[in-house]
């Protein structure tokens, strides 16, 4: 077990997809792990929303992401990201399973189009290659989330800053396509 109360890195995940689906005959759009006993279920995005159903009934409050090239791990009882350690291989489905899947269960009107291997080359193509006179895009990991957006708008510093920054006088309207008149 490790330091991180609910994580157990040593245990395997359960199988390629969700457990419950599998059994039932279902479908799921994402798939999530259990951090404490391997347990893969469908997201909350899916059908059934096995995962926080197992969360719920179990008491194993951590998930981490069971999808190729995520690592990040949710709290159901906080509900906000957590910062584990790696867990033991496998990290995610199988390259060749779509997303959502499995294909031949899947409704057609959700059936995906590219496999997720499909998918992810072009999100490589999309943010590493440079459009002409544009500068390189940053990775998505390399931007703020919105929480932290949001921690930052709400800090006694910022609100103090941008009460600091505000000018006496009266509003004047605003017409696009031309400068407001001077009051």
């Amino acid at each position: 077990m490790s330091e991180d109360p609910g994580i157990d890195p040593a245990v395997a995940p359960s199988g390629d997809g969700c457990v419950e689906c599998g059994a039932a005959g279902g479908w799921w759009v994402h798939l999530r792990r259990c951090a404490q006993c391997g347990h893969v279920g469908c997201c909350d995005s899916s059908p059934s929303q096995h995962a926080s159903a197992h969360a719920a009934s179990s008491g194993h409050r951590l998930v981490q992401s069971f999808e190729p090239g995520e690592s990040w791990f949710w709290d159901y009882k906080s509900e906000d990201y957590y910062d584990g350690p790696a867990l033991v291989d496998p990290q995610h489905h199988p390259l060749e399973q779509t997303v959502p899947g499995p294909q031949e269960r899947v409704p057609s009107e959700h059936a995906p189009s590219r496999t997720g291997e499909q998918v992810r080359a072009r999100n490589r193509r999309y943010w590493s290659a440079p459009r002409s006179g544009s500068p390189v895009r940053r990775r998505s990991r390399d931007r703020p989330t919105l929480i932290e957006v949001g921690r930052w708008l709400s800090s006694d510093r910022m609100t103090t800053s941008i009460k600091s920054r505000r000018r006496p006088g009266p509003l004047r309207p605003f017409r696009a396509g031309r400068p407001a008149a001077a009051g």
